[in-house]
């Protein structure tokens, strides 16, 4: 299901995964298979199972220059944080900062 990007499959994942490994493994491998757009439906799954610090972190460890996850999740992370987590928006800022230093 992850293969052919359905909906369905986060969905699914979203009511059946609750152990960390579990949802870890899936989004690692969902997140890999994400374009652009399909990407926020695959952070808003994480965060809430995982934590804001822990997805950043996933997404720095499998960011390279073939799927440039880091520009693809600041765009989306903005909108999938509240005004008063100041954690997360600190991670956001450092993470956005990565994406400005690294060479076109």
């Amino acid at each position: 299901m992850v293969e052919q990007k359905s909906l369905v499959t986060i969905v699914i994942a979203k009511k059946v995964l609750h152990t960390r490994y579990y949802v870890t493994r899936l989004f690692k491998y969902g997140v890999l298979k994400a374009n652009a757009q399909s990407i926020k439906l695959w952070l808003e799954f994480a965060i809430p199972k995982l934590g804001f610090k822990s997805v950043v972190k996933l997404i720095e460890d499998l960011n390279d220059d073939s799927n440039r996850l880091i520009e693809k999740a600041v765009y989306w992370l903005p909108m999938l944080i509240s005004e008063n987590e100041k954690r997360s928006w600190n991670l956001l800022e450092k993470l956005t900062e990565k994406v400005n230093c690294s060479p076109i």
